[in-house]
């Protein structure tokens, strides 16, 4: 996700990463980064009263994930070329 063909917020990442640390350290089932992205929306509140997320860029992250599903989707239905095509016309 910290790659630049991403076109992430690299202070967004590292907010996620420090939560999902902070979440982790004492489940005894961790959470991934998927589970932390699928429960974003536009409205969402994150982080703690005491420690808000506040993400730079909301938006940027819930389309990732949705580009994320998609391409997931579509791996599974089209063939590797047909993949490559469509992931490489969207980048």
């Amino acid at each position: 996700m910290r790659n630049d063909i991403t076109g992430l917020n690299s202070i967004d990442i590292l907010k996620i990463n420090r939560e999902l640390y902070i979440k982790n350290y004492t489940r005894k089932f961790n959470l991934s980064m998927f589970d932390f992205l699928s429960d974003l929306n536009l409205d969402s509140e994150l982080g703690t009263i005491e420690r808000p997320l506040e993400l730079r860029d909301l938006k940027g992250l819930i389309d990732f994930r949705d580009n994320l599903l998609d391409f997931s989707s579509k791996l599974s239905s089209l063939s590797f070329t047909e993949f490559f095509a469509d992931f490489s016309s969207k980048i």
